[in-house]
């Protein structure tokens, strides 16, 4: 599996297209979907890298290293393998060494279009490397569908929009098994609300939806998206909803069923262990302690963190968190950027002063409030820097 999570979302909608909507550990996958995972242990373009000696075909001694090459190895005097002896492994007709249970990751909603493509693999008889493509696909129609809805909606700034939706890294989540992919896609269809002249009655509906959405998949965060009544001028409201209460339909409706579905993901669990800290030293409570108590400091940690990664839009081409760049990628996906952004210049804003920095603090805030729920759940406590921050959660901000 190669992009973020892929192993683990994978494994949940396989579970959805069975029609499993609650989670246990000790349900097992067909040895199919076990060979699969045993074959493809993660990405293969990796900033980790390995060295070491190894024997060529005639038995005589060589040195390997794996920098700048689609390797990968297993342990630390594991083979190293290629993406090749992955497929390799996978067609072998050779039986799985362990059996597969459910993984410890336990969303649903999101995973729909996914699973529907899996569901839908097995279907027509594929085996899982085809049902997992066939995943892949599914999401990808469901981001265009999302990136075709968006387009249509804004009425200005379509070269930025585009531009966005067909950058590398978006083009990567889109087609994967990830819930990122769609929620990529709500990102941009819920921003183009802000680039509307007017709204109606069925944008509401349209927007409300995006925003639930949105926040099934990343609870909190994204409330601040309900900011839309604030900033847009009265003159644009053709609707006889007040701009209060879809404020507070989206507040009030997108807490609760963030809230509904912690539990969901905690009521319908079964037969899974306690899992300590994925990271040595994180702790909630203390960093957040730590934060109020010398918010200064923590000022400098997150410009910090920021600054050694170019502020991200220099990292458009780290498409994971342990990815090598690419440093073509990142060069070119900026410059295209502006080139959007040059042709959309002379488009005139139907915002007025004080909204449209208000509409600038809003991705501001985000970009801080998405750094910081890192610092606070992925980082050792006191650590200078804010470990597992990517590109790809600052994609709507930017």
């Amino acid at each position: 599996m190669q992009t973020p999570d892929e192993t683990n979302h994978f494994l949940r909608s396989w579970s959805l297209s069975q029609g499993h909507l609650d989670f246990d550990a000790e349900r097992l996958y067909p040895n199919d979907v076990a060979k699969l995972v045993e074959s493809f242990p993660g990405a293969y373009v990796a900033s980790h890298t390995s060295q070491g000696m190894g024997k060529d075909g005639d038995g005589n001694p060589v040195s390997y290293t794996t920098a700048g090459y689609a390797l990968k190895q297993r342990g630390e005097s594991g083979p190293v393998e290629s993406i090749t002896d992955c497929f390799a492994a996978y067609l072998d007709g050779k039986p799985v060494k362990a059996s597969l249970g459910e993984p410890y990751f336990f969303m649903t909603v999101s995973m729909l279009p996914q699973a529907l493509g899996i569901l839908l693999g097995r279907t027509v008889g594929f085996n899982a490397l085809g049902c997992m493509y066939m995943a892949r696909l599914a999401n990808l129609a469901a981001y265009s569908l999302l990136c075709w809805l968006a387009l249509k909606n804004c009425c200005r700034y379509k070269p930025v929009f585009l531009a966005f939706m067909l950058l590398p890294l978006s083009l990567y989540m889109a087609a994967s098994v990830s819930y990122d992919a769609t929620l990529l896609g709500f990102y941009y269809l819920v921003a183009s609300f802000y680039c509307k002249d007017e709204i109606r009655g069925g944008d509401i509906g349209w927007f409300i939806f995006a925003f639930i959405m949105m926040n099934l998949a990343k609870p909190y965060i994204n409330l601040l998206w309900l900011l839309l009544p604030l900033v847009l001028p009265r003159s644009a409201w053709k609707t006889r909803w007040k701009k209060w209460q879809l404020a507070v339909t989206c507040l009030v409706g997108g807490f609760a069923l963030g809230r509904f579905f912690d539990w969901y993901g905690t009521a319908f669990r079964y037969n899974y262990p306690y899992v300590g800290r994925q990271i040595a030293g994180a702790a909630e409570v203390p960093q957040l302690m730590g934060i109020l108590q010398n918010p200064f400091r923590y000022a400098s940690v997150l410009l910090g963190s920021f600054y050694e990664n170019d502020f991200f839009i220099g990292k458009l081409g780290v498409f994971g968190a342990l990815d090598l760049e690419i440093g073509f990628i990142s060069c070119l996906s900026p410059l295209i950027l502006l080139f959007a952004t040059a042709l959309s210049v002379h488009e005139k804003s139907s915002l007025r002063l004080t909204p449209a920095l208000g509409l600038g603090t809003l991705s501001i805030v985000y970009i801080a409030g998405a750094a910081t729920a890192m610092y606070i759940t992925s980082t050792p406590v006191g650590m200078i820097r804010i470990i597992g921050l990517q590109a790809r959660y600052f994609l709507p901000a930017f």
